[in-house]
């Protein structure tokens, strides 16, 4: 019915609802920037004018010669990073520009399953940010090597995609199975192509034949961390790279600006969390990062708009013309990004960073809730025991990257004292990660260096990606502490030092979200922050590092409820060399 209006209006036999007037209009699909009048009706733009054309409309706004952008998009994220439910999220990010997302469910997917994924849908209706659902085809990531809450198969994930606003395959981090032909990943992988869907990719490491091998498969994109030379083959072999904020560097940018065409590079956010995006942006902060390393902020804008609508297939996303859904940001700078008004599907919703229209929070059903399935633990369960009573043995730690999520091997030898590794002693933090979906009860431990901590322990459900309980410390009795505060809340992120508990941030849907708004959740984030600063953790993105630990996808040595695992030879590894 709204074509029919869209018409009229055109024609000027009906009045637009709005008309905006006095723009400089950025037009994405030639790259230049125009005075225009912009026409809307039914929440679609109608008729894009020249500037000081007269169109009759119910309501005007003068842009007063401010830059007129397409509402943004973003092809690759994760609401669950955020901590907050998508009506939360949708509070915090669309006074920062963004109007659509394509969100893959992986988090609450290894938690809750299928369920699990209906229920982040169900919660992204009626929204003014309008939220597409990629579907987790990594469920547990990497099989075998760790326990999630759920097994997502061909079956479920072809249930998931008839699915209202679902419109292809969230990443396929587990790259071995799709060159090694496992049968789980390509019925997978089947489901989709029947489909023509799109294929979403995760390949930190491929190269050469296994990389073409991959796409190949049909998986077509990559969003890990990049440079110039992955980039430059993965670019030439067709695959579209999706760059997030940590591979935003000078060298990549003025690459991606020399090209002679660069429709297949996307900015893209990944995880950003609550207080991050409150208080430093979300794709907004992308754009201006990447001017500020040498991209053009016409190629910047693109990136963000245009060229992940069509890569998303969303042709009525990302451009402001003719029969394209009224997502408009009205700018005082296209340098600083800076961002004045938010329109979306033609109606004022944020204004100079703050919401304008109200988003009611939407409770969560009660299956959600107390995914925490474990017993108290005891400072007995984090301790590491030996063959020996005393003397010193040869182990494997996970030696941290302090700037990003990468870690390493490193030999050490550290004392024993009472048939037990002194943790304390040796300058090592201890990790132990528990399966707490209820299903395995399985555990493992083993040990990192170069945390910073001094004293003290951390623990977190927020692990990716099966979201287990992982907790890092430097003695068994605040490790307990720790745990045991999340198993009472349900989940979440706990600081402890000394048997105080100096910083919670409760997490109670799944393990993974909070219930409350997205301001209160900044708020206790950037608290846990700054207490892991205190305490002496000194990685750049120290959340971050703390979820990645248990990632099995993500190079090179991380820590599952299964034991110490190498990424690249998908092995596991005995944390004791010698005793």
């Amino acid at each position: 019915m709204y074509h029919s209006e869209l018409v009229r209006s055109a024609l000027g036999k009906r009045p637009f609802d709005m008309v905006i007037t006095n723009t400089r209009l950025v037009n994405v699909f030639t790259g230049e920037i125009l005075e225009a009048t912009i026409g809307i009706s039914s929440g679609y733009v109608a008729y894009v004018g020249y500037a000081g054309e007269h169109l009759d409309a119910h309501h005007y706004l003068d842009a007063q010669g401010r830059f007129a952008v397409p509402g943004l998009v973003d092809a690759h994220m994760h609401i669950e990073s955020s901590m907050v439910t998508p009506a939360a999220f949708a509070q915090g990010v669309l006074p920062h520009g963004t109007t659509v997302v394509a969100a893959d469910p992986h988090e609450i997917a290894n938690v809750i399953g299928v369920e699990g994924i209906k229920m982040m849908i169900s919660a992204s209706k009626n929204l003014p940010l309008k939220i597409y659902t990629l579907v987790p085809t990594c469920v547990p990531s990497l099989p075998g090597m760790e326990n999630a809450g759920a097994d997502l198969g061909a079956a479920e994930v072809e249930e998931v995609l008839a699915l209202e606003n679902v419109i292809g395959l969230a990443e396929v981090m587990d790259f071995w199975s799709v060159v090694n032909l496992e049968p789980k990943m390509t019925g997978i992988l089947d489901v989709a192509r029947r489909r023509e869907g799109l294929i979403e990719g995760h390949c930190p490491v491929f190269t050469g034949r296994e990389l073409q091998a991959y796409i190949a498969a049909g998986v077509d994109s990559d969003h890990t961390l990049m440079d110039v030379k992955k980039a430059q083959e993965k670019l030439r072999l067709g695959m579209t790279v999706e760059i997030q904020e940590k591979s935003i560097t000078p060298e990549l940018m003025q690459y991606i600006e020399s090209l002679p065409d660069s429709s297949n590079f996307l900015l893209v956010t990944d995880d950003v969390m609550a207080d991050k995006l409150v208080y430093q942006g979300q794709l907004d902060a992308l754009i201006r990062k990447a001017i500020q390393c040498g991209l053009s902020p016409i190629k910047a804008i693109q990136a963000a708009t245009i060229r992940p609508a069509r890569r998303l297939r969303l042709y009525k996303h990302g451009a402001i013309g003719p029969g394209k859904v009224a997502d408009i940001l009205l700018l005082d700078s296209l340098e600083d990004f800076s961002i004045h008004t938010v329109i979306a599907d033609g109606e004022l919703v944020a204004e100079d960073g703050r919401l304008v229209k109200p988003i009611e929070l939407n409770r969560f059903p009660a299956e959600a809730y107390n995914t925490v399935k474990l017993e108290e633990l005891t400072a007995s369960d984090f301790t590491f025991k030996t063959s020996k009573a005393s003397g010193t043995a040869r182990i494997r730690a996970i030696k941290v990257n302090p700037v990003t999520t990468e870690t390493d091997i490193q030999e050490v030898t550290v004392p024993i004292k009472d048939g037990i590794i002194d943790t304390q002693a040796s300058g090592l933090c201890a990790i132990a990660v528990f399966e707490r979906h209820g299903r395995k009860g399985s555990r493992s431990m083993g040990f990192i260096e170069g945390t910073g901590i001094v004293r003290g322990a951390m623990a977190t459900t927020y692990a990716h990606d099966s979201h287990n309980l992982s907790v890092i410390g430097t003695n068994p009795e605040d490790m307990a502490l720790a745990a045991n505060t999340l198993i009472k809340c349900g989940g979440g992120m706990a600081a402890v030092k000394d048997g105080k508990v100096l910083s919670l941030v409760e997490l109670p849907i799944a393990g993974l979200l909070s219930d409350k708004p997205m301001d209160e959740v900044a708020k206790k984030l950037a608290h846990f922050r700054t207490t892991l600063h205190d305490m002496g953790v000194c990685h750049k993105k120290p959340i971050m590092m703390l979820a990645c630990l248990t990632l099995p996808v993500s190079p090179k040595v991380k820590m599952t409820d299964l034991g110490m695992v190498d990424v690249v030879s998908k092995e596991f590894l005995d944390v004791i060399i010698e005793d």
